[in-house]
C-alpha cells in the first residue's frame, strides 16, 4: 500500500492496522519534520515494522516505488494540484482489484466552482487538480469510482481491468 502525504501519520496508522499478514505501507512526506512526527506516531502505535516513511517529492519517490508494485492501493492526501500526477502513477501501479483513494476531493466545499473564480493561484491550482482527479476516475473504464460524502469528500475507486 502507498500513502502520499503522511503528515503526522494518523491516516497511515489506520491503513497499517488494516493491512493483511505481510502487508506493508510506504508513506511519503515532503517535509522532513512531519516525516519525523509520522515515524514517532508509527513507533508509538507499534507499527514501525509495517511502515516505511519516505522523505521527498512524491512524484520522485513514486518512481522509485514502482519497482515494488503492483500495489493493492494508494491513498492520496497531499498537494491537491498534483492529484492528477499521482493518479497517473496509480493507473500504472495498482493491481486489478486494488483501490485508489483521494481525500478532500470536495475541495473544501469549492470543487463545484470554476477554478478561475479564485484570485489566489494556489486555490485555482488545487481546485483544478481535484476536479481533474474526480473527472478522470469517473470517466475511466478501468475503474469504478464514487465520492463518499464525508465533510471533505473521499473519492474511492477500484481498478476493474
Amino acid at each position: 500500500m502507498v500513502e502520499v502525504g503522511a503528515l503526522a501519520g494518523f491516516s497511515g496508522i489506520v491503513i497499517a492496522r488494516a493491512l493483511g499478514p505481510g502487508g506493508h505501507l510506504h508513506t511519503i512526506e515532503f517535509n522532513p519534520d512531519y516525516a519525523e512526527v509520522a515515524r514517532e506516531s508509527f513507533r508509538k502505535a507499534g507499527l514501525e515494522d509495517r511502515v516505511t516513511v519516505h522523505i521527498g517529492r512524491a512524484s520522485q519517490v513514486l518512481e522509485q516505488l514502482a519497482e515494488l508494485g503492483p500495489f493493492d492501493g494508494i491513498f492520496i492526501d497531499a498537494d491537491k494540484d498534483n492529484y492528477p500526477v499521482y493518479l497517473d502513477w496509480a493507473e500504472k501501479n495498482i493491481r486489478v482489484g486494488g483501490g485508489v483513494f483521494g481525500d478532500n476531493t470536495f475541495g473544501f466545499g469549492h470543487v463545484w466552482r470554476d477554478p478561475e473564480d479564485f484570485e489566489e493561484q494556489h486555490l485555482r491550482s488545487a481546485i483544478s487538480g481535484l476536479r481533474s482527479f474526480n473527472a478522470r476516475l469517473a470517466d475511466n473504464p478501468n475503474f469504478r469510482a464514487t465520492i463518499l460524502p464525508t465533510d471533505q469528500g473521499l473519492t474511492m475507486a477500484v481498478r476493474i481491468k
